[in-house]
């Protein structure tokens, strides 16, 4: 969490017990834009997400590991949801099929997807920083796993091959987002 904190300098992160909601409350829950609930409890996450929408926050995501909580997440009326088991097979299947690209999961509510691509040695994007790329609007470039190391991207960061990017796309920009890795 204090990674995370250190390198969203714009966002909010709080490293304490998800369930308590007098710390969500004087951290100002109500004015959030955005509540992401991963603390390592389904339930607590769930119940988070629920909580926080009540009180106005516009969009929550909740990671859920539990697969027979999945079908009741329409009835909770939660916006985005996370599997980790979903993301697991997600991306077995897309390396079964023997594709560049490990598809880690769709998120509900959000109509996007988490797409792990791994840099191919001559892929586009590998030719300059990533502020001089042309990636959509509709996709962000959201970490880079270089060796063991994990990278946050910035403008100026350069994509190299045998890096794994992690991408957040829309359907419709995930075409022009997977030719910058071919």
């Amino acid at each position: 969490a204090i990674a995370i904190a250190e390198e969203l300098n714009k966002s909010l992160v709080i490293h304490g017990e998800g369930s308590n909601l007098d710390l969500l409350m004087s951290e100002n829950l109500d004015s959030m834009d955005q509540f992401i609930a991963i603390t390592g409890d389904d339930e607590t996450n769930i119940i988070t997400s629920i909580v926080a929408q009540h009180i106005g926050v516009k969009r929550t995501v909740s990671l859920i590991k539990k697969s027979e909580y999945l079908p009741l997440t329409p009835a909770l009326n939660l916006d985005a949801v996370v599997s980790k088991q979903q993301i697991t097979v997600n991306a077995i299947t897309r390396l079964i099929k023997g594709e560049g690209v490990a598809k880690f999961a769709e998120l509900p509510g959000l109509d996007a997807e988490i797409v792990e691509f791994v840099v191919k040695a001559k892929s586009k994007i590998t030719k300059k920083p990533i502020m001089n790329l042309k990636i959509p609007k509709g996709a962000v470039l959201g970490a880079i796993l270089r060796d063991d190391e994990l990278i946050i991207p910035k403008g100026n960061t350069q994509i190299i091959a045998g890096d794994k990017v992690v991408v957040f796309s829309l359907p419709d920009s995930f075409p022009s987002v997977e030719s910058l890795f071919e």
